[in-house]
């Protein structure tokens, strides 16, 4: 149904209008918000007054109605969102100063109509099309438009860094720096929806969060790279848990929380950013977080994949090249596929808390704290851009292959003699052959998170139930990943490796999931299985590293990559070794 077609399209700016001959005498609006308000004892029976937002499809104006109204009219109907009124009977009335040289005009509605009386779609209100209009439009506490006002301004203007609990009066000017995709959470006490934004300003970021009909709201409202003043929100003590955030507070949007545009395109900000080299990502292990300063060298196709909770999600890879003359595959996900739909190769971005992976060779891949900064003039791009301006990037890749390490191999027998993992300040790596001799089967597969990127280990929380603290939401079923260990040996000597879930399913032949829906079902043929697996010959990629366990220092071996032995390319290898011996 068209809403547009009838309603009475921007018939507000004369409703609200001191002339009462340019006045609408019965106007057509849809409601965009239906709230409780206070009781007055004025009302018949002391009747609640609903304070309700009525638009135009271009503008929005408060008003009130009393319950009675609502209840002789409705025949017991509730109000709701999205329905379709003709006033018959209104006034306008102004209410008291907001800010100085400010007020408010609001609409008592005596006398209505229902015209559709089921909830239809919103007519109008996109951000884009706002823009449009020669009138500039703040977006009120409801998220929709409304006349611009003095509020509109720099004055009074508080820092992110002074933001607290226990200072309520605030007023931000700051940038979206980070927009998160509208999500769904379910626990055991219900379900909503959630969506969250990272601001910033020059004096730091802060992360804002919006719940259930806020977050669907703001979702489409509230742009990348755009600023906005935003006042009344609710500050609390961050939840460090869930977010890279750097800031102790974080604050909730909440029904009565004001964000307007500034007219600004910009705002002065200092993104606190520690920037690694491309090349340098050889020092990083899987799953930490780093900084990337980079030009955009390649762009492939937008795909999508389902998650295993049968959601579909884009997913879209670049390769992204900095000074250090190497480049690298980065994987975006969801919204930050959307910010890359119009960027063009050579496009300086800022990949801030991508996490490192090593499947098939060192990549990237941005996930839920991730923020993905387009084109940033910042003082940190100039030497990309420096680069990008005066040459041509060389290409030496870390994609397809993880051989740009160039560990030394070594006997098993050396590993131990050398003492290789002793220091106690970083770790130190290695390559092996060797044989497995043997396989801890018992508790080698763990239940894991099902959100991707997350993989973290679940609680049971009830029947059938499964709660990831990370993620801060429970679900009925689980992915499971490998963690075991190994014994291999080589001629000299043998020694413990532990293996994770991309080097466990290259040892084992099967995913952890299908192993373990075999151990669940046939105990028989998963002791098979794992017996199969025995006297296979691979090269190892090893980190050895100190750690503390139970209060007592050990070394321990992970295995970063397994490789099968070609043993014919093995054989010409020996047979090389050997003649530059005999040379």
């Amino acid at each position: 149904m068209n809403v547009g077609s009838i309603i009475s399209l921007g018939c507000i700016q004369s409703l609200l209008d001191e002339n009462e001959t340019a006045k609408p005498s019965s106007p057509v609006l849809q409601l965009v918000r239906v709230n409780p308000g206070s009781s007055n004892s004025n009302e018949q029976g002391g009747s609640i007054r609903y304070k309700i937002g009525l638009s135009d499809g271009f503008e929005i104006v408060q008003g009130i109605i009393p319950d009675h109204l609502i209840k002789s009219v409705c025949n017991g109907k509730k109000l709701d969102r999205g329905m379709i009124i003709k006033l018959t009977n209104y006034t306008v009335s102004n209410s008291g100063p907001i800010q100085a040289g400010r007020t408010s005009k609001f609409l008592v509605i005596t006398g209505f109509q229902m015209v559709k009386d089921v909830p239809l779609e919103l007519y109008g209100h996109d951000y884009n099309r706002l823009k449009q209009r020669q009138d500039s439009v703040v977006l009120n506490r409801d998220s929709t438009p409304q006349r611009n006002s003095n509020n509109n301004s720099d004055e009074g203007i508080c820092t992110i860094d002074n933001i607290s609990p226990y200072h309520n009066k605030w007023k931000l000017k700051a940038m979206v720096i980070q927009k998160s995709d509208l999500r769904t959470w379910t626990n055991a006490r219900g379900s909503g929806k959630l969506f969250n934004v990272t601001l910033m300003d020059n004096s730091g970021e802060i992360r804002a969060t919006a719940f259930n009909q806020q977050a669907e709201e703001y979702a489409n409202l509230l742009q990348l790279n755009k600023v906005y003043y935003i006042s009344k929100g609710k500050v609390n003590i961050a939840k460090k848990q869930f977010s890279n955030v750097q800031n102790d507070y974080e604050i909730t949007i909440e029904a009565s929380t004001v964000i307007e545009p500034a007219d600004d395109l910009a705002v002065p900000i200092k993104i606190k950013i520690d920037p690694v080299k491309i090349s340098d990502l050889i020092n990083y292990e899987k799953d930490q977080t780093v900084d990337v300063v980079a030009a955009i060298k390649e762009i492939s196709e937008t795909t999508q994949i389902t998650t295993k909770a049968q959601k579909m999600i884009d997913k879209r890879d670049i390769i992204i090249v900095d000074d250090s003359g190497y480049e690298i595959r980065l994987t975006t996900w969801g919204q930050q596929v959307n910010e890359l739909r119009d960027v063009e190769l050579g496009t300086i971005v800022i990949c801030k808390n991508a996490r490192v992976g090593d499947f098939q060779g060192k990549n990237l891949s941005m996930y839920g704290v991730s923020r993905l900064m387009i084109d940033p003039d910042i003082p940190q791009t100039y030497p990309i851009r420096l680069e990008r301006e005066t040459s041509v990037f060389a290409s030496n890749s870390y994609s397809g292959s993880s051989n740009f390490r160039n560990d030394p191999e070594k006997t098993i027998a050396q590993i131990v003699n050398e003492n290789i993992g002793h220091n106690s300040e970083k770790a130190e790596y290695f390559v092996t052959r060797g044989t497995i001799v043997f396989i801890k089967k018992e508790s080698m597969f763990y239940a894991a998170c099902p959100t991707d990127g997350c993989n973290k280990k679940v609680i049971e929380d009830g029947e059938n139930s499964y709660r990831c603290e990370k993620c801060s939401r429970s679900f009925d079923h689980v992915k499971y990943r490998y963690i075991f260990g190994i014994n291999v040996s080589d001629h000299t000597d043998g020694m413990w490796f532990h293996c994770f879930n991309e080097t466990g399913s290259i040892i084992m032949g099967k995913d952890a999931n299908e192993l373990n829906n075999i151990k669940e079902n046939d105990e028989s043929f998963f002791e098979d299985w794992i017996d199969s697996r025995f006297f296979k010959t691979y090269i190892f990629k090893c980190r050895a590293k100190m750690e503390n366990y139970q209060e007592k220092n050990i070394i321990k071996y992970h295995v970063t990559e397994v490789i099968p032995v070609d043993f014919v390319e093995h054989g010409k290898a020996l047979l090389n070794n050997i003649n530059e011996l005999e040379n």
